[in-house]
């Protein structure tokens, strides 16, 4: 066997080991000259392949939803930027998987490793970058939320360096990924993995600024929905009182909702982190195929859990603008508009009530003239019997 620092020196469709030296790979378990020889534990990577390929696309199907609801509410900055990213980030995962079915099934397919290799790697590293952008684009969305809350006006220029900082950086996490992409290829193997690990910066930093944003927030939609019950204590309207009581349960329910939703990305976070440590030290060791595919199941499951969780609190989080609207009508010119909605059901209850007074006043008169009548009758009828009597 041919010695090897990368992919690029061996033949046909051997990969460089971790070994230093040129042969087919045991994540794919094949045999042959070639690497075009199935055994039993190929089943692995097909079946792999087969479920997640299916996760990947039904994420996919309702990441394509939601930014549906996105454009049909016509909403802009971090919303559309957050639900376009975490579509895209679920297409490039099922293409992702695509790839490796045609991999693992096809032993054709590609021609050569050192095509594979660059492929696979440059999808990969496609697939991180929407997914470290699209969970950054959501705790960018609750800074620009927190931004426009009229009272948290004065700490708006800190919150603004922050999201000016964070797309720096995803810009920054772009660039480098595709240089390790280039430099594991034609350089060193060993490239690609100082990236993965270094991708741990970028995790850690998301988790920090999940936990900020969502800290942040929910103490916006706790001031609010305080702010909700107090108009309901102090009003003797039964219909504003009913208002704002499910305006406050909902605002504190979303609080909540936001919360729990930064913890399971960062449990999933650190799902992530644990599991490419796991699947690096099994290629490193060159652990039997079903283990390694076990750790991939694992980092797949993450990495598909942190766009979940994106996608769900970005549908919860498109109803928490029109919540504040609701709240605050007069700061979106909702005055006005609401005075003259005001004084059209008045309007119109004022003559609902001028016409049932109509009505009574319609039926009173005509009981009283039926009654005289009667009166007349039975006077006329007593006339009659006087006469008859006489």
């Amino acid at each position: 066997m041919a010695a090897c620092v990368s992919t690029s020196q061996c033949n046909g469709r051997q990969t460089c080991k971790p070994e230093g030296v040129c042969g087919c790979s045991v994540t794919y378990a094949r045999q042959g000259e070639n690497c075009e020889i199935f055994t039993n534990q190929s089943l692995w990577s097909a079946v792999a392949c087969i479920v997640f390929g299916l996760t990947s696309f039904l994420l996919a199907c309702w990441a394509l939803d939601t930014v549906r609801l996105v454009v049909f509410r016509r909403k802009k900055g971090f919303e559309f930027s957050t639900s376009l990213l975490s579509f895209l980030t679920a297409l490039a995962g099922l293409v992702v998987w695509i790839n490796n079915a045609l991999h693992s099934m096809y032993p054709v397919y590609p021609s050569d490793s050192a095509t594979w290799t660059t492929l696979h790697q440059t999808l990969l590293a496609v697939y991180a970058t929407l997914l470290v952008s699209s969970a950054y684009n959501l705790s960018l969305m609750w800074v620009e939320f927190v931004i426009a809350s009229k009272r948290l006006w004065p700490v708006g220029s800190n919150l603004r360096h922050t999201a000016k900082f964070l797309i720096c950086y995803m810009i920054g996490f772009a660039v480098v990924a595709l240089t390790a992409v280039i430099l594991s290829i034609l350089v060193n193997r060993r490239f690609f993995t100082a990236w993965i690990l270094s991708t741990y910066a970028s995790t850690i930093l998301l988790m920090i600024m999940l936990t900020v944003g969502s800290v942040k927030l929910g103490k916006v939609l706790e001031r609010e929905a305080t702010r909700a019950a107090d108009v309901a204590r102090h009003t003797t309207t039964n219909l504003t009182i009913t208002k704002q009581l499910r305006l406050c349960e909902r605002l504190r329910a979303r609080a909540e909702n936001i919360l729990q939703t930064s913890r399971r990305i960062r449990a999933a976070c650190i799902c992530y982190m644990l599991s490419t440590l796991a699947k690096i030290i099994c290629e490193q060791w060159s652990a039997p195929t079903g283990v390694q595919w076990l750790a991939v199941a694992c980092l797949s499951l993450s990495l598909e859990a942190i766009n979940l969780f994106n996608i769900n609190c970005l549908r919860t989080s498109m109803q928490i603008d029109a919540w504040h609207r609701e709240a605050h009508p007069s700061k979106y010119g909702q005055s006005q508009n609401a005075g003259s909605e005001q004084a059209q059901d008045g309007s119109v209850n004022g003559a609902r009530l001028a016409k049932d007074h109509l009505i009574d006043l319609n039926n009173q008169t005509g009981r009283a003239n039926n009654a005289s009548v009667a009166d007349a009758g039975a006077a006329a009828t007593e006339r009659n019997h006087a006469s008859l009597d006489d």
